[in-house]
C-alpha cells in the first residue's frame, strides 16, 4: 500500500515536472519565435526598401497609423516605394498598396482606355 501511494506521488510530481517544463520550454520556444520574426522584419525592410524598423515606425507615425490613400486603420501597412528609384512613398494597406501596383503596370493601358472612352 505505501509503495502504491509513493508511485502515486511520483507519478503526480512528474506531470507537475513535466508541465512546467514544458510551459517554461513553450515560452521560450515563442519568445524565441517572436525574436526571430523581429529580426526578418527588420532584413526585410533594410534589403527590399533601405529602410530601418525605427523609420517604418516614424513614417506610420507622420500617417497617425492610418493607410496614406485610404486612411483606413490597419494592423500593419505595407511599404509603397517607386519600384524605378526604389523611393519609399509612404506606408499602404494591402489593398491599396495592390491598387497602386495594378495601375503603374497597366498605366498605357488605362491611358489608352480612358482616351478611347
Amino acid at each position: 500500500m505505501n509503495h502504491n501511494r509513493t508511485f502515486a506521488e511520483w507519478i503526480s510530481n512528474m506531470r507537475t515536472w513535466s508541465i512546467r517544463h514544458w510551459l517554461e520550454d513553450s515560452y521560450w520556444i515563442i519568445e524565441g519565435q517572436e525574436r526571430r520574426n523581429e529580426r526578418k522584419r527588420e532584413w526585410n525592410l533594410r534589403t527590399k526598401y533601405g529602410i530601418t524598423s525605427a523609420l517604418y515606425n516614424s513614417i506610420l507615425g507622420n500617417q497617425l497609423g492610418l493607410c496614406a490613400i485610404c486612411c483606413r486603420a490597419n494592423q500593419e501597412l505595407s511599404v509603397d516605394h517607386n519600384h524605378l528609384t526604389g523611393e519609399v512613398r509612404g506606408l499602404l494597406c494591402i489593398r491599396c498598396n495592390r491598387d497602386v501596383g495594378i495601375f503603374e503596370m497597366r498605366s498605357e493601358e488605362l491611358k489608352t482606355y480612358l482616351e478611347l472612352a
